[in-house]
C-alpha cells in the first residue's frame, strides 16, 4: 500500500511540474520582453550602432568634468551655517567667503618694496575685489597678503584667478629680486586637491579596465573577449559620470524637483 501511496504522489509531483514547466514556457513566449529580445535578434547591428550612439554621446559631458569641495553655501537655507553664509555673500561680496591668502617671503628691503608694489598692482587684477596687505613686522622676512575674488569660492571664474595669478601676476613680481610668494587659502587648497584628483582619475579608470581585462583573459583563455569587456566598461563608466555630470554640475532635470547638497570631490 504505501509503495503505491508513494508511486501516485511520484505521478502527482511530476504531472505538477509538468505543469508549472509548460506556463512558464508559456510565459516565456509573449510579453515586452520577449518581442524586445527578437528584435534585437533580427537587427543586431542596427540596434549596436543605436546603443554604441547612446552611450558615446552620454559620455560627452566627461570632458566639462570639473571637481570642487562644498562649504556653508551648500548647506539647507534653514541652518544658521547657510545664513551666514548668505550675508556675509550680501554684505561683502560673493568672494569673501573664500579669500586667498598670499604668502610671502621677502628676506631684503628691496623684495618687501616688490610685495608692495604686488599689492598694488593686484587690486587692478580681473577677478579680485579687495586687497589687504598685513604689515610686516620688524625683523620678520614673511608678509601675507589677502585678496578677496569678486566671486564665489566655487565659482570657475575663482579657480581661473587662481591660476591667472600663479602662472602671470606674481612671477612678474617675483622676477628680478628673491621674493617668493605663495598663494594659499582654503580655496586654493581645494582648488589644487579637485585638480589632483582630475589629473589621477584617468589612471584610476585604466586600472579597473586592466585588471578586469587581465581576469577576463585568465578566465576565457581569450584576447576578444577582455577587449570587448574593456571597451564595455570605458563605455559604461563614461556614460555613468556624463549623466552625474549633466545631473549634479549642469542641473539638467533637477529643477523643481529634488535640491542637490553637493559634496567633497
Amino acid at each position: 500500500m504505501a509503495e503505491l501511496a508513494g508511486v501516485v504522489l511520484v505521478e502527482v509531483g511530476e504531472q505538477a511540474c509538468l505543469g508549472e514547466g509548460e506556463a512558464v514556457l508559456g510565459a516565456a513566449t509573449s510579453g515586452p520582453w520577449v518581442r524586445w529580445a527578437a528584435l534585437v535578434e533580427r537587427r543586431p547591428r542596427v540596434l549596436s550602432l543605436v546603443a554604441l550612439v547612446v552611450m558615446v554621446t552620454l559620455t560627452l559631458p566627461v570632458f566639462s568634468l570639473r571637481l570642487g569641495s562644498s562649504d556653508a553655501g551648500n548647506n539647507p537655507a534653514s541652518t544658521t551655517t547657510r545664513k551666514a553664509y548668505d550675508l556675509l555673500a550680501d554684505g561683502f561680496g560673493p568672494g569673501f567667503n573664500g579669500p586667498l591668502q598670499l604668502v610671502a617671503e621677502a628676506p631684503s628691503a628691496a623684495d618687501k618694496a616688490a610685495l608692495t608694489e604686488l599689492s598694488a598692482r593686484l587690486e587692478n587684477v580681473e577677478g579680485v575685489a579687495s586687497v589687504n596687505a598685513m604689515p610686516i613686522r620688524p625683523g620678520s622676512t614673511v608678509g601675507i597678503v589677502q585678496v578677496v575674488p569678486t566671486t564665489s569660492p566655487q565659482d570657475e571664474e575663482t579657480s581661473d584667478l587662481i591660476d591667472r595669478l600663479r602662472d602671470e601676476v606674481i612671477p612678474a613680481a617675483e622676477k628680478g629680486t628673491a621674493l617668493k610668494v605663495h598663494v594659499g587659502g582654503p580655496t586654493a587648497i581645494f582648488d589644487d586637491f579637485a585638480t589632483v584628483l582630475t589629473g589621477k582619475l584617468p589612471l584610476f579608470i585604466a586600472v579597473i579596465v586592466i585588471l578586469g581585462g587581465l581576469l577576463l583573459m585568465l578566465a576565457f583563455r581569450s584576447l576578444l573577449i577582455p577587449a570587448v569587456a574593456a571597451v564595455m566598461n570605458l563605455l559604461a563608466a563614461g556614460a555613468s559620470f556624463g549623466i552625474l555630470i549633466a545631473v549634479f554640475q549642469w542641473g539638467w532635470g533637477s529643477a523643481g524637483r529634488v535640491r542637490w547638497k553637493p559634496s567633497s570631490p
